[in-house]
């Protein structure tokens, strides 16, 4: 089943391009693949990749470099110029073999954060599915329920007419013609709340993938939905608690506060250094022919702090120390919420099972009922208010449906989102 959505040419004065066509699935695939938040996330990992393979350089790979040099012009060289026996050229290559481990822990650290990068992309891709999802069952909510309002106010216009015949014919009083006629008022606004709801939903969709609030689409029905998850409550935490990214991060965060605290306690220890370096000169056969050619060195350094300078490490390692310790109650905090998420989301799940199936009941005895009202109507068996009560709860019947349906669609996504699953993959 398809369902065409068309702005209307009296709110809006542009011309309309040829309709767009999606189900859920290419709804979505559109959505990140244009999303600027998920760009702005993915150049995030990349920055992240690319500062770990410089802390990875910085710890494995030796510096080098090409110097060259000349004596343009001087006191003792007046004339402006380039010459071989004024210039020196070299490569130098150097390497840092050992400072207190501090170059280690910052890759290990820049390892951490391309890891919490990595996930947060994958967060912000779950939030944007999400997000694409409600906007599109949004507009296929808002277009069934102004069908259902159409329709109803369609059956009050009939029963206006016919109650004014009625009326005509002496058969029924000025009070119920009056009545009909408030009910059919009353339809007519409520036709009109949700269309704007219906376009509302709709500039919404066009606005999470960048189109112009009033281009048309076209989108196809939800074919279903999932049934009621299998596994128990205790099983779904478990699940939870292994999965949520978010929790994920945190610890993450606490291994990088940890690895913090180890280099600042490398700080209060002497500053030992072991460095070598080779340089080479004479490249391209420019030097001097008297200077040495080769030049290689071992270099030891040892530096001990002490004085005011110990204050300020002492500062730095407390800091550390208090950030570590709030993470880790920040985690401790975050294993309950989740807990708690998930059995409340549970039963919040389970009820929206339970009001599909109970709408859908609903929805048939409603439908029936208003039929053998107004046949009852008709032959003047039953009055203007057992008629109207009859109209209301077929429209809220048929409403209740609508919206049932759709919810019940979206809190099964947000389910199984609290668990830290895939809400979506690209087929």
């Amino acid at each position: 089943m398809k369902i065409k959505f068309c702005l209307f040419l009296s709110l809006f004065s542009a011309s309309h391009l040829k309709a767009e066509k999606f189900d859920i699935n290419s709804y979505i695939a559109k959505t990140l693949l244009v999303s600027n938040e998920l760009k702005y996330y993915s150049e995030s990992e990349e920055l992240a990749k690319k500062a770990m393979a410089s802390s990875f350089a910085s710890l494995y790979i030796p510096s080098a470099y090409y110097r060259f040099s000349s004596d343009l012009y001087s006191s003792s060289k007046k004339s402006l110029s380039i010459r071989k026996e004024n210039s020196y050229s070299d490569i130098v290559f150097s390497y840092d073999i050992f400072s207190n481990l501090s170059s280690y822990f910052d890759f290990k650290k820049s390892g951490l954060q391309l890891e919490i990068s990595q996930r947060e992309l994958w967060l912000k891709r779950q939030e944007i599915i999400y997000s694409a999802m409600k906007k599109y069952c949004d507009a296929l909510k808002y277009a069934k329920l102004y069908q259902v309002t159409k329709a109803s106010e369609k059956s009050y216009a009939d029963e206006y007419e016919k109650a004014s015949q009625y009326y005509k014919d002496g058969l029924r009083s000025y009070s119920d013609l009056l009545k009909s006629r408030l009910n059919y008022e009353n339809a007519k606004l409520s036709s009109i709340y949700y269309e704007n709801l219906y376009k509302n939903s709709l500039m919404e969709l066009n606005y999470g993938i960048y189109r112009q609030p009033d281009e048309d689409n076209e989108l196809e029905e939800l074919s279903g939905y999932e049934k009621a998850p299998a596994e128990s409550i205790s099983k779904s935490i478990e699940i939870a608690v292994a999965n949520r990214k978010e929790l994920q991060n945190l610890k993450a965060e606490e291994r990088y506060l940890a690895l913090d605290i180890k280099k600042r306690m490398g700080e209060y220890l002497p500053a030992f250094n072991i460095s070598a370096s080779y340089s080479s000169s004479g490249i391209l056969n420019l030097s001097n022919p008297n200077s040495p050619k080769d030049a290689y060195s071992l270099l030891l350094s040892l530096k001990v702090p002490f004085g005011s300078e110990l204050f300020s490490k002492s500062e730095n390692y407390s800091l550390a120390y208090a950030a570590l310790e709030r993470k880790k109650r920040e985690i401790k905090e975050y294993e309950l919420k989740i807990r708690k998420e998930i059995i409340s989301l549970r039963l919040d799940l389970n009820y929206a099972y339970e009001k599909y199936e109970v709408s859908k009941t609903n929805s048939e005895i409603s439908k029936t009922n208003l039929e053998i009202v107004k046949q009852k109507y008709a032959e003047g068996k039953a009055s203007v208010i057992e008629l109207i009560e009859a109209q209301k709860d077929d429209l809220s019947a048929q409403s209740g449906l609508a919206e049932s349906f759709y919810d019940l669609y979206l809190k099964r996504a947000e389910y199984s989102k609290a668990l830290g699953m895939d809400i979506w993959r690209e087929k």
